[in-house]
């Protein structure tokens, strides 16, 4: 089923083609992904959608690059899925220790489920540790990217190999948590691929896969830790 915030920035956008706030009427005349009678089914009424609909304000992924300074010694990385819904509890875990441990806080900015996107009170509070790629003055041979990686496939840590050999740790977002030894040339420093876990909560009932044991395998190895 569509997500709420999936028509209201449907909707929002044919206002903006319009360059005015769309009567029921006049929405029903476009060609458009979900009904009217939807629409008064989930908000109860038209006037109701519409007045959440100006209220609500939802943020686009975009590609950002963050810097980790000489001066931090300790960083935690975590990652979140566009759109989903994330765990609070494990956030604020993760600021507590940050905090008591004078560590920043990183957070990869994930590929979103079908056109999801978060909120602006979601992103306004996840923003400060956001970015798609981080980099790290103290130690130029790892990056922490995400890679548009799906939040169900099966192994994050697929093809890494075959991103440059200058990289020596290579972390990539993903729900999943796995380490791996990447090939290195003979003689030279090992290289590593990592995937960090997740803040976000996710329904692995829906998957694209459809697949009972798929599902559970997905579940299972859904981290809300990165060791």
């Amino acid at each position: 089923m569509s997500t709420k915030n999936e028509i209201i920035s449907h909707y929002n956008d044919l206002c903006n083609l319009a360059k005015k706030k769309l009567s029921r009427s006049e929405y029903r005349k476009l060609d458009n992904k979900f009904s009217s009678t939807l629409i008064e089914s989930i908000w109860g009424s038209w006037s109701n959608f519409v007045k959440e609909s100006e209220v609500v304000i939802l943020v686009n992924r975009r590609e950002q690059t963050k810097i980790f300074d000489k001066s931090t010694n300790t960083i935690i990385l975590t990652h979140v899925v566009d759109g989903a819904e994330i765990n609070e509890d494990f956030l604020q875990t993760l600021e507590t220790y940050c905090k008591e441990n004078n560590a920043k806080l990183g957070i990869l900015w994930g590929k979103p489920i079908k056109d999801q996107m978060f909120d602006e009170d979601v992103y306004n509070r996840l923003k400060p540790y956001l970015a798609t790629r981080f980099e790290f003055k103290k130690d130029p041979s790892v990056i922490a990217e995400d890679f548009l990686i799906p939040y169900t496939q099966k192994n994050p840590l697929q093809n890494l190999d075959k991103i440059s050999t200058d990289i020596k740790t290579i972390i990539v977002g993903s729900p999943k948590q796995y380490l791996k030894t990447l090939p290195y040339k003979q003689y030279s420093t090992v290289r590593i691929g990592c995937s960090t876990g997740t803040l976000s909560e996710l329904n692995y009932g829906h998957t694209l896969s459809g697949y009972t044991v798929s599902r559970h395998i997905d579940k299972q190895n859904h981290k809300f830790l990165r060791n």
